[in-house]
């Protein structure tokens, strides 16, 4: 509640804090006291809101207490005969310590020139189509948070504009941002914040509340560690918000430096831009998770047969060589100790020849077969790379039958190649099986 207070007492429009319960008045602000000639704080404090702002004996016939709830702003507007005046007022409701709190931010309509309050709605609405129409003119999720990003950054006149996302490990980190022309990005100097750096930030997130900077000295004392983040990057003002949907948190959003006398008109629509940027964000994380599914084996995570297509029409003209695997001894594991066991020796064979290609991909053709692709090679590289990975396999008792081909470029069709990898992949499980003396025919699928 200090903190708010004090956020609150040198605020242009008038604000009030009142206990729901009582109706008693706990804070009122610079504006409100100067409005209300009050010099002294037992004028208002503890009094009855009616009372003090309306000169009423009982309750407002108007009262919107019973409408508010936490994180959401009621809208309206209200006549006050005690000041001869109009005002344009946002009510929220906020709970601390048990005790529920009504906050209303009252804005006199005779303040604003004929024409202000409608030119303030015109330009929030232009905001809000510019800001749709760069995102869905983008090709793919992750362009549209770009170019969002920039486009809000350009329309607010600020220095800079991010998003953060939170980390399973309670850290969080810049993974958008725009800068004016001139600014320095600090994406890179923003990774894995720490819980404590943004601890007070994520108290008012927490409670869906916006955190408005007008001058980051006069902030100092209510957050130094945060003080300290963000007085080297030259921000002096900003505004910052969460980025909700539903009761899920993961992530804020803000502007740095945009023009003092815009802050207030930017916070008017923070909370409905927070939940665009939101979609857009988890529109991303669903097109990663359908393209994971697409492209990805279900079992092992690596690449599927699928996504080697698209990998292929992406290689350069240059020499390839092709490893083919064949798990030895599956249907034995399964047969004998069930496809479970088979499973996890599938995803351990998986994990090797992925750490030992890294960061070339290996793909799952299906089953007990693997593929991975090399590009660049001298036909003695790879011929050594071959040697090297029987014996890496072997050091990690991973039977498989291996299938190597090279080729000085690729303009053989895919088949091909594969075709011939396949034929050295059988011939080397022939090997693998007559070393051991079966004299059981070869069985394509063990």
């Amino acid at each position: 509640m200090k903190e708010l207070k004090q956020f609150f007492e040198n605020y242009a429009d008038i604000v009030y804090i009142t206990e729901i319960s009582t109706n008693k008045v706990v804070f009122l602000n610079k504006a409100g006291r100067e409005a209300l000639h009050l010099t002294s704080d037992d004028q208002y404090l503890g009094q009855k809101c009616y009372k003090t702002f309306y000169g009423y004996d009982l309750p407002c016939a108007n009262c919107t207490n019973e409408r508010l709830q936490e994180n959401m702003f009621y809208d309206w507007s209200v006549i006050n005969e005690r000041l001869a005046t109009t005002f344009l007022v946002r009510d929220t409701m906020i709970v601390e310590n048990g005790i529920t709190y009504r906050v209303e931010i009252a804005t006199d309509l005779n303040t604003l020139n004929p024409s202000q309050t409608q030119v303030k709605m015109n330009n929030n609405e232009r905001i809000l189509n510019n800001v749709c129409d760069v995102a869905y003119s983008a090709t793919d999720p992750n362009q549209a948070i770009e170019f969002s990003v920039e486009s809000l950054g350009k329309q607010f006149d600020s220095d800079r504009m991010y998003i953060f996302e939170d980390n399973p490990d309670g850290t969080s980190s810049n993974t958008y941002e725009w800068c004016r022309e001139g600014i320095t990005p600090e994406i890179h100097n923003l990774q894995n914040v720490s819980a404590s750096t943004m601890h007070v930030w994520n108290k008012h997130f927490e409670k869906g509340e916006n955190i408005i900077i007008y001058d980051l000295e006069e902030y100092k004392p209510i957050d130094p560690e945060m003080y300290d983040t963000l007085k080297p990057q030259n921000i002096h003002s900003l505004v910052v918000g969460p980025l909700t949907i539903g009761n899920q948190r993961f992530g804020f959003y803000g502007v740095d430096n945009p023009p003092r006398d815009a802050i207030g008109n930017i916070t008017t629509m923070y909370t409905l831009l927070g939940k665009f940027l939101a979609s857009l964000l988890r529109d991303r994380d669903r097109a990663k998770k359908l393209r994971q599914l697409s492209y990805n084996d279900a079992l092992t995570g690596l690449f599927n047969r699928a996504s080697l297509h698209d990998y292929m029409k992406a290689l350069k003209n240059q020499s390839i060589t092709f490893f083919f695997f064949d798990l030895n001894g599956l249907k034995h594991i399964n047969d004998y100790y069930g496809h479970h066991e088979g499973d996890l020796f599938i995803i351990r064979a998986a994990n090797v020849l992925k750490n030992f290609f890294m960061p070339d991909p290996v793909f799952r053709m299906g089953g007990d077969e693997f593929l991975s692709i090399k590009i660049g090679l001298t036909e003695k590289e790879a011929q050594d790379m071959n040697q090297a990975l029987r014996k890496h396999l072997a050091d990690e008792d991973i039977s498989t039958a291996v299938g190597m081909v090279w080729k000085p470029d690729n303009s053989l069709p895919f088949n091909i190649i594969f075709k011939e990898a396949d034929y050295q992949m059988y011939n080397d499980k022939k090997k693998y099986y007559s070393s051991r003396l079966h004299d059981r025919r070869i069985d394509r699928n063990s």
